[in-house]
């Protein structure tokens, strides 16, 4: 399998939990990782990456079989170190499915729009 996209769908983007905030939230990877380990954040990013880039295909070896999709619930301790709770073959997508329908419903609206443009 190729793992040309990040883990997360968008390299930029990551779902969290953070104790004491909702369940969870789709935020930016990086404006995350600042506010939680301000002189650190860097260096947890580069572990991230390198993380995104070797564990997929390293999961897939030990499974002996590839995957569309890969979950990997991770946690970072105060010091910065990455912890795997979990990995699964089919994560929860609801979060993304909710985005994709708010996307397509913004899409819609603006072809009507030009639709209408059209008739004046």
């Amino acid at each position: 399998m190729d793992y040309s996209k990040n883990l997360c769908s968008d390299r930029d983007r990551t779902e969290s939990y953070i104790k004491g905030e909702p369940r969870r939230r789709c935020c930016e990877t990086k404006s995350i990782l600042k506010a939680n380990f301000s002189e650190k954040w860097n260096e947890i990013y580069k572990k991230l990456l390198e993380l995104e880039d070797t564990f997929p295909y390293k999961y897939e070896e030990l499974r002996e079989s590839e995957l569309m999709n890969l979950g990997i619930d991770i946690g970072i301790d105060p010091m910065g170190n990455l912890y795997i709770f979990e990995a699964n073959g089919a994560p929860d997508t609801s979060n993304l499915r909710a985005e994709a329908a708010n996307y397509r419903s913004m899409y819609y609206k603006y072809l009507l729009e030009q639709v209408n443009i059209g008739k004046e």
